[in-house]
């Protein structure tokens, strides 16, 4: 099919068309620690259990000093559409108990699917002990479209 072929006729038929979107991110490590530790807080995230916020499905090939991450896109809109959802960030996130958290809280790293949560930045997740550097980090996030 070309990319400007007409399918209104198959959404008019009553047929349904899926479709599933990936990103695909490309991380260049300076050395063999930053792989190792790009590695290490993935495999971390997939254990990892939120009660309200979701996680995109995702995978990650390593070659050589580059870490390369598939993950599930997720369309919906950005939290600032859904500002009501930053105190279950703010919950779940900045007051979680594990030392493992995800610490960027710009609202394009949320978004909101059919009322689900998912922080989409799978890169932001790592080992954050300091709570009070977590709430400083909250305090301080980008809250508009333009940061």
């Amino acid at each position: 099919m070309l990319h400007n072929e007409d399918v209104s006729e198959i959404c008019f038929s009553g047929t349904h068309v899926n479709t599933k979107f990936t990103i695909i991110k490309e991380i260049k490590c300076k050395n063999l620690e930053i792989v190792d530790l790009v590695v290490h807080n993935l495999e971390h995230l997939k254990k990892a259990k939120f009660k309200t916020i979701k996680i995109p499905q995702f995978s990650y090939e390593i070659s050589d000093l580059t870490v390369t991450e598939t993950c599930e896109f997720i369309k919906g809109c950005s939290l600032i559409c859904h500002p009501k959802k930053e105190s279950i960030i703010h919950k779940e996130l900045v007051c979680r108990d594990d030392d493992y958290t995800f610490v960027d809280y710009h609202h394009s790293n949320f978004i909101i699917n059919n009322d689900d949560l998912y922080s989409v930045d799978l890169s932001s997740y790592g080992y954050m002990p300091d709570k009070y550097l977590r709430n400083y980090l909250w305090i301080h996030r980008h809250k508009t479209c333009l940061n």
